[in-house]
């Protein structure tokens, strides 16, 4: 498949844009969830290889787990914060100018 002219936003369907902003905002979302188990192995000097090995699994698993383009469990990211020695504290907070459930708006 070719394509023949240019790929704008323009030119995308409302839906289609609709999409990408909510993977763009699950990309953002990762990023942040990730970011704190970075940040504490760098503050404990550790490297990929030493908490793959306190975990108990392959670096590679843990690269895995780690890549900004991947989706990762709440499990895996428990049993990471444990092998750190950290705990997980979540929040969540409504965004300004949304529709929630009530108002209509779907939830996906």
């Amino acid at each position: 498949m070719t394509f023949s002219g240019h790929l704008s936003e323009a030119t995308l369907t409302a839906e289609a844009r609709r999409r990408l902003a909510r993977g763009h905002r699950q990309a953002v979302f990762m990023q942040a969830v990730k970011s704190p188990i970075y940040q504490e192995m760098v503050a404990q000097g550790l490297t990929v290889t030493k908490l793959a090995e306190r975990l108990g699994v392959t670096k590679g698993a843990v690269s895995r787990a780690l890549n900004p383009d991947n989706n990762i469990e709440a499990l895996t990211l428990f049993a990471m914060a444990e092998a750190l020695g950290c705990e997980w504290q979540v929040s969540l907070r409504r965004r300004e100018n949304t529709l929630g459930p009530e108002d209509g708006a779907s939830v996906t």
